[in-house]
């Protein structure tokens, strides 16, 4: 082979000034796509060391060292003597199994791989909905060598962190996991702590957790290793003894056996000294020996109790003696007839010390935090505004339940959650034998919170717009509304209510504000619950009060459209429904195409004015919001035919209408963005949308002769066009060309390159629905 003269093999370079250098950010951010994509279904609280989470709880200095000791040696066993990749560490609530888990996520932290915390009272925290993205996120940092492949795999396919839990962890975690030799893995952290499992709700999802943990495990060449903190409950005890864990699983019972009697002294006498150090005018000694000698009797083995009563008597208006020995004279009670009554006798001192006048605000707190689980109503500001609290006066009315409850100091950025400080407090004031006079009736609490959300007849307006990024307020106290009513037996105040009030006057005009905020999905998820509940006489009456009210909406949106267009709009949302239910396209791809075929219509007034096409329209609609489009859009067309009567009807005229426009949308997309990715999808779906129309427009064998006819006047674009007609039925492609000028009201001949449009005619002066054979919106189904 012949090579080329040899230009600069002498060459050497001194200096290089001036000129322009272009850097490649591809090469420098690869992948930054797929990072989006994953962020956005990351619960960030989850992380052992995240803001949310700030100042968890973990072990007293010199506490809890023979069971911490045991673990680390766990975690730290050789690869090839590790038998066991399940370490199931459990205990009652109180026993600390959180704080041991954060303490060995810190200890161990250069082998760790990823954490989650579950919390049943934080969004993102209390179901599995998250769990493996934040896992995977987590795994790509600490293994780098599976970035590529996890972050590739979501950028061909999003949809991956919609699908099961299951087959999240088969992409995301074990395929990419599976491709990295082994003899580097076994350099990389692989351990993941789960805490709080039984916080996972519901209690089902705990199972598929344990499930696919499993599976995952005996696919992984190289294992990772789990441990997993829970409260002993039945169905998770059941798995962990059953056999596909068995020989897999160390279990670590949170017991005497270490020393939580000799640790929970420690802690008590080092917290006391503490306590005399900043206030030194305290006696000494205090407290006695025997004092605390009965602390620990009292706790028996619980570090909950022993906190609580640190809390309690560090904090408060009461001084610290008095507080002491308010604990110290309550009367005793036998923990082995009721494994709680300890910490239920303490729980109740604490209630009965707050003011008469302010018990009623406490227990309304109380409520909202541990009901509103999915609602980020724990935001100290968001609860004061939602409460109609001046800043700062929540902190004074929850001033005597601060051994309880941590309220955020308003001079600190990273501190603005109002949290309970452990899960045993909402098992306790929501069961009635335990909190006898402070218990939390949900129904009570739902209907009170119902009242919260409205002023005026009208829903109240949140305040808190600009202050969470990944979260838009506006509509923040209709979601509260919907929550409330939905998990509320029906009462006499919550029947007023609902009887009295419409959401629907409250509810935006636009769908993208509908679906993209949350608001529409959970209105039908209502109106579901009054027809499950119709056969009851007062659900039945409130049901016909909001259709009537439903009604009333659905007439206000769809008279402020157009009269000339609103046919055609009809038939292009029935098109919708039928192609959604047959999952002709994925669902995206349909939305996609109902959004382009409107914003043509010049509907910007109506109900259906979406927001301008991105490039990639899976960062847009996700399958839940096209799922509910279609299931709304349904059932508002089942009540316009009672809201309009026979004025709106469907004909064989607005078929071949929306048939023509079809088409020229198809020549301005092939025209206008060839290789555009979001053209190509819209191209995909109008020729869907091209193949259902025809069936039913006049002499819609003829009608079909413009496709050919379309391809011969835009050569340019006949790939593109071909390539897309495999969406249209055979028959469609095959119909000739001829006789085709004997349908009415379309001259194909009009088409004009320049304008690159068919001349559309205008609609007889009769009116919309005068003109062609009726067709009911049940023929939309038929083919």
């Amino acid at each position: 082979m012949r090579h080329g003269p040899q230009m600069f093999t002498e060459a050497r370079v001194q200096s290089i000034s001036g000129g322009t250098f272009i850097i490649n950010n591809n090469a420098l951010k690869p992948h930054k796509k797929g990072l989006k994509i994953l962020e956005k279904r990351i619960a960030l609280g989850a992380f052992h060391n995240s803001a949310e989470r700030f100042d968890p709880p973990k072990c007293y200095p010199k506490t809890r060292q023979a069971i911490l000791e045991k673990i680390e040696a766990w975690v730290k066993e050789r690869p090839e003597h590790r038998e066991n990749f399940v370490l199931w560490m459990y205990g009652p609530a109180g026993a600390g199994k959180s704080a041991i888990a954060q303490s060995i996520a810190e200890l161990c932290e250069e082998l760790l791989a990823a954490t989650f915390f579950f919390s049943r009272t934080s969004e993102g925290r209390n179901d599995s909905s998250r769990l493996v993205a934040t896992i995977a996120w987590q795994l790509i940092q600490a293994i780098p060598e599976i970035r590529d492949h996890v972050l590739s795999s979501l950028e061909r396919d999003p949809t991956i962190l919609f699908r099961t839990p299951a087959t999240q962890m088969k992409f995301l975690v074990v395929d990419p996991l599976n491709s990295v030799p082994t003899e580097i893995l076994i350099q990389r952290p692989l351990l993941v702590i789960v805490d709080g499992l039984d916080e996972c709700l519901p209690s089902e999802s705990q199972d598929d957790i344990l499930g696919f943990l499993s599976t995952c495990l005996q696919c992984l060449h190289t294992p990772l290793y789990f441990l997993i903190a829970s409260r002993p409950h039945t169905n998770i005890r059941g798995i962990f003894t059953s056999n596909r864990f068995r020989s897999i699983t160390n279990t670590l019972p949170l017991e005497d056996d270490y020393k939580s009697t000799e640790d929970i002294r420690y802690f008590l006498t080092s917290s006391f000294e503490e306590i005399h150090q900043k206030y030194p005018y305290l006696p000494t000694p205090w407290p006695t020996t025997s004092d605390i000698d009965y602390l620990v009797e009292k706790s028996s083995g619980q570090f909950i109790y022993a906190a609580t009563v640190i809390r309690y008597v560090a904090r408060g208006r009461h001084g610290h003696e008095s507080r002491l020995r308010t604990v110290l004279e309550l009367p005793s009670s036998d923990n082995s007839v009721m494994p709680f009554a300890t910490l239920d006798d303490l729980y109740l001192q604490i209630f009965q010390s707050i003011g008469k006048d302010d018990i009623g605000k406490v227990m309304e707190v109380l409520g909202a935090l541990i009901l509103l689980e999915d609602n980020k109503i724990e935001q100290l500001d968001i609860l004061e505004a939602f409460l109609n609290y001046r800043p700062g006066e929540l902190a004074s009315v929850m001033e005597d339940l601060l051994a309880l409850v941590h309220i955020p100091d308003s001079q600190r950025r990273d501190d603005v959650m109002v949290k309970i400080h452990h899960a045993s407090l909402p098992d306790f004031l929501l069961d009635h034998t335990r909190s006898r006079s402070f218990y939390l009736d949900p129904a009570t609490v739902y209907s009170n919170l119902a009242r919260r959300c409205i002023k005026d007849h009208s829903f109240r307006r949140s305040t808190n717009c600009d202050r969470d990024e990944r979260r838009d307020f506006r509509y923040e106290y209709e979601r509260i509304f919907i929550e409330c009513v939905i998990a509320s037996p029906l009462t006499e105040g919550l029947s007023d209510i609902l009887l009295a009030f419409s959401f629907w006057d409250d509810l935006p005009p636009q769908f993208p504000q509908l679906i993209d905020y949350d608001i529409g999905n959970m209105s039908m998820a209502l109106l579901d619950e009054f027809q499950r509940e119709s056969t009851d006489p007062r659900w039945a009456k409130i049901l016909e009060a909001q259709l009537c009210f439903l009604d009333r909406w659905i007439y206000r949106i769809f008279s402020s459209a157009p009269q000339r267009f609103l046919p055609l709009l009809l038939v292009a949302c029935g098109i919708y429904i039928a192609i959604e239910d047959e999952n002709a396209l994925p669902r995206v791809v349909n939305f996609t195409m109902l959004a382009s075929l409107v914003h043509d219509f010049e509907l910007e007034t109506s109900m259906l004015c979406f927001f301008e096409l991105e490039e990639d329209p899976f960062n847009t609609w996700s399958t839940d919001s096209s799922s509910f489009l279609s299931k709304f859009l349904s059932f508002a067309l089942q009540r316009i035919p009672l809201v309009f009567k026979a004025k709106y009807c469907i004909t064989g005229v607005h078929y071949t209408e929306f048939a023509i426009h079809c088409a020229n949308q198809m020549l301005e997309n092939v025209r206008k963005n060839n290789n555009n990715r979001a053209a190509r999808i819209v191209l995909s779906s109008l020729c869907v949308y091209l193949a259902r129309s025809l069936p039913h427009c006049h002499e819609s064998c003829e009608l079909a002769g413009f496709v050919p006819r379309i391809s011969s006047k835009h050569e340019g674009s006949k790939t593109s066009v071909v390539m897309h007609l495999s969406y249209l039925p055979r028959r469609v492609l095959m119909s000739p060309p001829r006789n085709v000028h004997k349908v009415s009201r379309i001259n194909l001949d009009s088409y004009s390159p320049q304008r690159n449009r068919f001349q559309m005619s205008p609609l007889p002066k009769g009116g919309v629905g005068t003109v062609g054979s009726t067709l009911p919106v049940a023929a939309l189904n038929d083919e």
